[in-house]
Parts: structure tokens; sequence; C-alpha cells
């Protein structure tokens, strides 16, 4: 028994060392394995089609393919280890159309309306066949005339009772007229009543503004010299090493763009040439332009090949994370005690 017992744990230790060794090989996979990618691009200002571009993106040895492309069965593709996942340029296949049964309406002829008119004529009785009728007609005669009198009836206490709400209006308007010192200083009341109310709350939108201006001047006093403060002068230094060191990782490791360019205006050509001659030493490795002066004409193709470690941007994070000026500036820009 003891011999099963352990021979089952031998089993569940082994299943959970495969399953962690997997997860740390994912997770160094994800880390330190680099995402590569791939950038061309061709134009002509004018053409049928001004632009074409190819954008590829691979990963773990082309194991994990994306591409896209434009306009040239335009759309993105992804494949995992060569088989096709995702197309979405690939045309659906129409299947044939499907052919609507439609139902047969039975016609209508003569015979048929002739029953149904045989049929109805045996149906309606005439007024001979039935002597009851005439007693019914009589019953209904009689409440018919009964119901005429109760609705005279309500009418006429309806009618009371309006006639005695217009005289109790006629009385309160000739009170009202004999009062015309009451109505004029009930009306003065009713205006001084609407000043007061109109002067408070005057008094409380200023009390509101007074108190909003005062909040935001001391909120903006409270951030000016958090800024001046050598809090916040660490910690943006860092993070500006930061922002620089991730930027050199990720920057392009080809880079080559080529521009033929010539404008309706020799002048507007020349000022251009102008300004790529101030950039050249930042950019006269990677970017190469050629003028014409004699034709309007855009022209040019691109290339840019590079990679991306999701490793980089974890110590970035870590280091920032690390830093106590860091923290405590996050602090203080929450209005938290640091």
């Amino acid at each position: 028994m003891l011999h099963i017992l352990l021979l089952i744990l031998k089993i569940i230790g082994i299943l959970l060392a495969a399953v962690i060794s997997l997860l740390l090989l994912s997770i160094i996979f994800v880390l330190f394995v680099p995402i590569r990618y791939r950038i061309e691009a061709d134009g002509k200002l004018g053409g049928k089609e001004p632009l074409w571009m190819e954008i590829k993106i691979t990963w773990l040895l082309r194991i994990i393919s994306v591409i896209f492309s434009y306009p040239g069965n335009a759309g993105l593709k992804i494949k995992i280890a060569g088989i096709p996942v995702f197309n979405s340029s690939r045309k659906r296949k129409k299947g044939p159309p499907k052919s609507k049964k439609e139902k047969k309406k039975p016609v209508e002829g003569k015979g048929s309306s002739e029953k149904e008119e045989n049929s109805d004529s045996e149906k309606k009785p005439g007024k001979e066949e039935n002597p009851q009728k005439d007693d019914k007609s009589e019953k209904d005669e009689n409440s018919e005339t009964k119901g005429f009198d109760g609705k005279e009836s309500i009418e006429g206490k309806e009618n009371n009772a309006s006639d005695n709400e217009s005289a109790a209006r006629e009385a309160e308007n000739a009170q009202t007229q004999r009062n015309p010192l009451k109505k004029f200083f009930s009306a003065l009341l009713r205006l001084f009543r609407k000043l007061l109310d109109a002067i408070r709350n005057i008094e409380y939108t200023i009390q509101e503004l007074c108190g909003k201006i005062k909040s935001t001047m001391e909120n903006i006093r409270y951030y000016t010299d958090l800024l001046q403060g050598e809090i916040f002068r660490s910690a943006f230094q860092n993070a500006k090493g930061q922002l620089f060191r991730i930027l050199k990782m990720v920057k392009p490791r080809k880079c080559r763009v080529n521009l033929l360019i010539g404008l309706d205006d020799p002048a507007g050509t020349g000022q251009i040439m102008a300004i790529y001659g101030m950039l050249y030493p930042l950019i006269g490795q990677h970017v190469f332009v050629q003028a014409d002066f004699e034709e309007k004409i855009v022209e040019g193709d691109l290339y840019i090949k590079g990679k991306i470690t999701f490793i980089v941007f974890l110590i970035a994070a870590l280091k920032l994370y690390m830093d106590k000026n860091v923290r405590k500036l996050l602090k203080m820009l929450k209005r938290e005690d640091a």
C-alpha cells in the first residue's frame, strides 16, 4: 500500500515539475526571444497604385509570423509553424444560390364561390324562422331608453357643479375688485421675495467661484513647488535615461530610404534640398534624397528591419519601481502622505 502511495506521489511530482518547467520556458521565450519586424514600401505620386507596403513580424525562429500587405492581396495573414491560422484577404467561396420553393396558392374558381354562397344562404335563417328576434329587439329598446335617462341625470349633475364653481369664481373676482389695495400689496410682496431669492443666489455663486479660484491657485502653487523640487529632478533623470535606453534597443538595425523629389517650382525643390543638407549629419546614413528640377515627381522606397525584446521593458520598469524618488513623486502627485 505504501509503495502505491509513493508511486502516485512520484507521478504527481513529475507532472508538477513538467508544468513548472513549461511555464519557465514560456516566460524565458517571451522575455528573451526577440520579435523581429520588417517594413517595405514603394510608392509613386500619381500612379495607378501610389503606395505598396508590406509589414512582416516573426517570433521564435519564424514559428509565428504575421504579414500585412497592401494593396496586392490586401489583408492580414497569421501563420503558426507554416500553417495558416487567419487570412483576411482570402475570398469566401459563395455556394450555389438556393432555390426557393414557391408554394402554389389554390385558385378560387367559380364553383367554389357558388358553394360558399350556397352554404351562407343555408346558414342564414330568414326572418320568419326566428320569432324570438322581435322580443330581443323590444328589450334592447327598453334598455336604451333607460340608459338615455341615466345619462341625462348625470349630465344635469355635472352642469349644476360647473354652475356652482363659476359662481364661486365670480364671488372671488368681486372681492378682489372691492379690495384693490390688498391685491397691490400682495403683488409687491411677491416681487420683494423674488428679489431676495435672486440676491441670495448671486451671493452663493460668488462664494462658490471664490472657493474654486482659491483651490485652483493652491493646486498650481503645490505642483509648481513639486516640479521645482529635488525629488522631481532625480526621478525625471532616471525616467529619461530608461526611455533613451529603450529607444536605443528598439530602434531599427537597418533603415534605408530613397527619395526622388521634383516640384513645379525649382525654388521649392531647392529649399527641400537645403533642409536635407542641414539634416544630413543626423540622417545622411539612412536617407538619400535626389532632386529633379525639370519634372514634377515624388517617388521613393523604404526598407526598415529591426527587433524588439521584452526584457528591456521589464528591466526599465524594475529600475523605475526600485527608485525611491519615483515612488515618492507618484504619492505626491496623488496628494497622498509620503
